[in-house]
């Protein structure tokens, strides 16, 4: 998965279909310990984790849990007593219906979809963004935020992982951990 497009993709589609502040910030959560993980399909977390990170009791998780699984941005499967798995559902990648699938088994292959599989280089422009976001969210020890993602996401586009990188570095020895992206830049 790609960071930024996903938040933006997130974004883009709250325009048409509004959500609480709460099933929000479960979204993003969940999206934020996917990232930890390298972007598994399925991953674990647990109720008490959502619970702690968000500040609401289990009946308002299982609420707003409810509402995303509905609205297919997630997939969920309890476990018993272990933490749940979760599936997020990509907005670059969108849910396919049966309709949608059966016109394109009826194309030719000349009409295929040519996105089948991201291009290699678009795979390496997501792990040069990861590392910059994860190395940000590290020393600042918080999430990082929509228009950070972005923002970053040029300064890698516009200077290179390793100068953003490196660039990084020197601001947190210089300022501690309350540094902001225009110092950065």
């Amino acid at each position: 998965m790609n960071y930024l497009k996903e938040m933006n993709g997130f974004m883009n589609w709250l325009e048409t279909n509004p959500l609480s502040a709460t099933t929000q910030a479960l979204w993003f959560h969940l999206m934020h310990i996917n990232n930890k993980t390298g972007w598994r399909e399925w991953f674990t977390t647990s109720n008490t984790t959502l619970q702690a990170k968000i500040e609401i009791t289990e009946n308002t998780l299982i609420k707003h849990r409810k509402i995303l699984i509905e609205l297919k941005r997630i997939e969920y499967e309890p476990q018993g007593r272990k933490a749940g798995k979760y599936k997020l559902i990509s907005f670059e990648n969108p849910v396919r219906n049966e309709e949608t699938d059966n016109r394109k088994a009826d194309m030719p292959d000349a009409a295929a979809s040519p996105k089948e599989s991201a291009p290699k280089a678009q795979q390496e422009v997501d792990e040069k963004m990861k590392n910059a976001f994860e190395l940000f969210e590290n020393k600042t020890a918080r999430t990082i935020g929509t228009m950070e993602v972005q923002r970053l996401g040029y300064m890698v586009d516009d200077y290179g992982e390793e100068k953003v990188m490196e660039a990084m570095k020197q601001a947190f020895r210089s300022k501690g951990n309350n540094v902001n992206l225009n110092y950065i830049e």
